[in-house]
Protein backbone atom coordinates (compact mmCIF):
# COMPACT_ATOMS: atom_id res chain seq x y z
CA UNK A 1 0.00 0.00 0.00
CA UNK A 2 1.67 3.22 -1.11
CA UNK A 3 1.32 6.61 1.13
CA UNK A 4 -1.80 7.87 -1.69
CA UNK A 5 -3.53 4.49 -0.92
CA UNK A 6 -2.98 4.86 3.23
CA UNK A 7 -4.36 8.62 2.36
CA UNK A 8 -7.41 7.26 0.38
CA UNK A 9 -8.38 5.45 3.45
CA UNK A 10 -7.46 7.76 6.55
CA UNK A 11 -9.78 10.21 4.63
CA UNK A 12 -13.00 7.54 4.35
CA UNK A 13 -12.65 6.60 8.34
CA UNK A 14 -12.76 10.12 9.05
CA UNK A 15 -15.49 10.74 6.70
CA UNK A 16 -17.36 7.47 8.75
CA UNK A 17 -17.39 8.93 11.68
CA UNK A 18 -18.89 12.34 10.88
CA UNK A 19 -22.58 12.79 9.79
CA UNK A 20 -23.75 15.48 8.38
CA UNK A 21 -26.04 17.13 11.12
CA UNK A 22 -22.09 17.40 13.01
CA UNK A 23 -21.15 19.57 10.36
CA UNK A 24 -23.81 21.66 9.54
CA UNK A 25 -24.09 20.27 5.83
CA UNK A 26 -26.59 22.55 3.64
CA UNK A 27 -26.98 18.90 1.56
CA UNK A 28 -29.86 18.42 3.64
CA UNK A 29 -30.56 14.67 5.07
CA UNK A 30 -29.93 11.37 2.30
CA UNK A 31 -29.23 7.88 2.58
CA UNK A 32 -26.41 6.40 1.75
CA UNK A 33 -24.83 3.23 1.63
CA UNK A 34 -21.87 4.00 3.68
CA UNK A 35 -22.71 5.81 7.16
CA UNK A 36 -20.92 9.27 7.48
CA UNK A 37 -20.92 12.12 5.21
CA UNK A 38 -20.54 11.77 1.51
CA UNK A 39 -17.39 13.16 -0.36
CA UNK A 40 -19.85 16.28 -2.42
CA UNK A 41 -19.84 16.99 1.64
CA UNK A 42 -16.55 17.06 2.30
CA UNK A 43 -15.53 18.97 -0.73
CA UNK A 44 -17.98 21.75 0.46
CA UNK A 45 -16.01 21.44 3.59
CA UNK A 46 -12.86 21.56 2.28
CA UNK A 47 -13.33 24.08 -0.72
CA UNK A 48 -12.35 21.98 -3.30
CA UNK A 49 -14.07 19.24 -5.59
CA UNK A 50 -16.21 16.20 -5.35
CA UNK A 51 -14.05 14.74 -7.73
CA UNK A 52 -10.66 15.80 -6.57
CA UNK A 53 -11.85 14.24 -3.03
CA UNK A 54 -12.92 11.08 -4.98
CA UNK A 55 -9.31 11.01 -6.43
CA UNK A 56 -7.69 11.62 -3.67
CA UNK A 57 -9.32 8.52 -1.97
CA UNK A 58 -8.69 6.03 -4.81
CA UNK A 59 -5.23 7.17 -4.72
CA UNK A 60 -4.63 8.72 -8.14
CA UNK A 61 -4.13 12.28 -7.31
CA UNK A 62 -1.26 13.33 -4.97
CA UNK A 63 -2.74 16.57 -2.75
CA UNK A 64 -0.77 19.46 -1.86
CA UNK A 65 -0.02 19.83 1.78
CA UNK A 66 -2.44 22.79 2.07
CA UNK A 67 -5.35 20.47 0.83
CA UNK A 68 -4.80 17.95 3.35
CA UNK A 69 -4.89 20.50 5.93
CA UNK A 70 -7.70 21.84 4.88
CA UNK A 71 -9.31 17.78 4.02
CA UNK A 72 -8.81 17.29 7.80
CA UNK A 73 -10.12 20.55 9.01
CA UNK A 74 -13.43 19.42 7.40
CA UNK A 75 -12.99 15.98 8.93
CA UNK A 76 -12.35 17.71 12.40
CA UNK A 77 -8.75 15.42 12.63
CA UNK A 78 -6.59 16.24 15.57
CA UNK A 79 -3.61 17.76 15.36
CA UNK A 80 -1.80 14.59 15.61
CA UNK A 81 -4.30 13.13 13.35
CA UNK A 82 -3.36 15.78 10.43
CA UNK A 83 0.37 15.30 11.28
CA UNK A 84 -0.03 11.73 10.40
CA UNK A 85 -2.10 12.57 6.94
CA UNK A 86 0.40 15.29 5.90
CA UNK A 87 3.31 12.56 6.55
CA UNK A 88 1.37 10.18 4.62
CA UNK A 89 1.04 12.52 1.66
CA UNK A 90 4.78 13.14 1.93
CA UNK A 91 4.44 16.33 3.36
CA UNK A 92 6.28 17.41 6.38
CA UNK A 93 3.78 17.28 9.63
CA UNK A 94 5.58 19.58 11.73
CA UNK A 95 4.12 23.11 11.41
CA UNK A 96 7.25 24.34 13.05
CA UNK A 97 9.36 22.97 9.84
CA UNK A 98 7.08 25.46 7.69
CA UNK A 99 8.53 28.43 9.24
CA UNK A 100 12.03 29.41 7.97
CA UNK A 101 14.15 30.05 11.05
CA UNK A 102 17.13 31.23 9.10
CA UNK A 103 18.35 34.81 9.43
CA UNK A 104 19.75 36.10 6.24
CA UNK A 105 23.14 37.75 5.57
CA UNK A 106 21.20 41.24 4.66
CA UNK A 107 19.55 40.62 7.98
CA UNK A 108 22.85 39.66 9.88
CA UNK A 109 24.56 42.92 8.65
CA UNK A 110 21.85 45.32 10.09
CA UNK A 111 21.87 43.62 13.31
CA UNK A 112 25.73 44.13 13.57
CA UNK A 113 25.39 47.29 12.48
CA UNK A 114 22.82 49.06 15.16
CA UNK A 115 25.01 48.18 18.07
CA UNK A 116 23.57 51.11 19.73
CA UNK A 117 19.74 50.29 19.15
CA UNK A 118 17.81 47.28 21.02
CA UNK A 119 17.18 44.91 17.69
CA UNK A 120 15.24 41.42 18.15
CA UNK A 121 15.09 39.42 14.65
CA UNK A 122 12.01 36.99 14.60
CA UNK A 123 10.34 34.49 12.72
CA UNK A 124 6.51 34.26 11.33
CA UNK A 125 5.83 32.13 14.83
CA UNK A 126 7.01 36.01 16.96
CA UNK A 127 10.09 33.50 18.40
CA UNK A 128 13.39 34.99 18.63
CA UNK A 129 15.97 34.06 16.30
CA UNK A 130 18.69 36.44 17.48
CA UNK A 131 19.05 39.53 19.01
CA UNK A 132 21.89 42.28 20.03
CA UNK A 133 23.18 43.66 23.31
CA UNK A 134 20.87 46.45 23.53
CA UNK A 135 17.91 44.13 23.42
CA UNK A 136 19.24 42.08 26.04
CA UNK A 137 19.87 44.78 28.10
CA UNK A 138 16.49 46.31 27.73
CA UNK A 139 14.59 42.99 28.08
CA UNK A 140 16.85 41.27 30.55
CA UNK A 141 17.15 38.09 28.02
CA UNK A 142 20.11 36.69 28.14
CA UNK A 143 21.52 34.71 24.73
CA UNK A 144 20.47 32.49 22.22
CA UNK A 145 21.13 28.93 22.91
CA UNK A 146 20.13 27.71 19.33
CA UNK A 147 16.93 25.96 20.03
CA UNK A 148 14.01 28.12 21.01
CA UNK A 149 12.44 28.37 24.47
CA UNK A 150 8.59 28.90 25.18
CA UNK A 151 10.30 32.35 26.53
CA UNK A 152 11.90 33.23 23.63
CA UNK A 153 8.39 33.31 21.89
CA UNK A 154 7.47 37.21 21.98
CA UNK A 155 3.49 36.31 22.02
CA UNK A 156 3.59 33.24 24.83
CA UNK A 157 6.24 35.77 26.86
CA UNK A 158 3.23 38.49 26.88
CA UNK A 159 0.15 36.73 27.50
CA UNK A 160 1.59 33.21 28.95
CA UNK A 161 5.00 34.31 30.31
CA UNK A 162 5.95 35.49 33.81
CA UNK A 163 5.02 38.93 35.02
CA UNK A 164 8.09 40.09 36.31
CA UNK A 165 9.26 41.88 32.86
Amino acid sequence: MNGTDELGALLRAWRGRLQPSDVGSPFGDHSTRTPGLRREEVAWLAGVSADYVKRIEQGRARPTADVVRALARALRASDDETAVALRVAGHTGDVRALVPRTITPSVRRLLDRLDDTPVGVFDATWTRLDHNAPWAALTGDGTNTGEPAMNDNLVWRHFLGDGDR
